[in-house]
């Protein structure tokens, strides 16, 4: 297959130590794992009467929005509990994609808004994991994984919601964006999986790349 312009640099910045990847939700998409728009099915569908489904579906355009309403009708922990459903069960099928990363030694550090543990399962004890702004000192493995949008095992850490989103946004000066803005002004990013359409990963670019400056 003829290598492409493009595809030579790459290659180039990731032999060189140059890049860090940024993985979003369509990098899990085909070992089960739902897309934004399937989660926010998920939730309306998750309405205990149709009265409350009505709501919902009015704000199912939006992922943060219609969260923000479950969370609202219900609670905290039903919305955790629909997380923990659909992103802490094991794989459909072999994580062949994710199984490929761990072939690539010059990438150490991976950025990702998911909340599934594709990363952990392929990585097993060489990968140390930071979740949210929880800043903990490197246990000198040769991957660190940061989910910035945490991880539901700590339900609090878990951006989801509109006021999740607003909480996420004042954390970009804590210790461990501090140290996330190094990396990203060091590297090229090669973000996979996502739609740059999607207007919260437009907000979260913007956001960070004005504080990287």
């Amino acid at each position: 297959q003829e290598i492409s312009a493009d595809m030579e640099r790459l290659i180039s910045l990731i032999r060189n130590k140059e890049i860090v990847l940024w993985a979003g939700s369509g990098l899990s998409l085909y070992a089960g794992y739902p897309s934004g728009t399937e989660f926010c099915n998920i939730i309306c569908n998750a309405a205990k009467t149709e009265s409350d489904k009505e709501i919902l579906l009015r704000h199912k355009a939006v992922l943060m929005n219609v969260a923000e309403e479950f969370e609202q009708l219900y609670s905290r922990s039903e919305l955790i509990g629909l997380v923990s459903t659909h992103f802490d069960k094991v794989p459909n099928i072999d994580p062949h994609a994710h199984y490929l990363c761990t072939q690539i030694p010059q990438i150490n550090a991976i950025i990702t808004t998911n909340y599934d543990r594709l990363f952990e399962f392929v990585y097993g004890d060489n990968i140390n994991t930071v979740v949210g702004t929880q800043y903990k000192t490197s246990d000198k493995k040769p991957i660190t994984l940061y989910k910035i949008h945490g991880d539901s095992s700590d339900s609090s850490s878990v951006i989801l919601t509109s006021k999740d989103y607003a909480t996420f946004y004042e954390g970009l000066n804590s210790l461990v964006w501090s140290k996330l803005k190094v990396i990203l002004a060091e590297h090229s990013v090669l973000f996979v999986g996502y739609s740059l359409e999607d207007k919260n990963i437009e907000d979260i670019f913007e956001k960070v790349l004005t504080q990287v400056d």
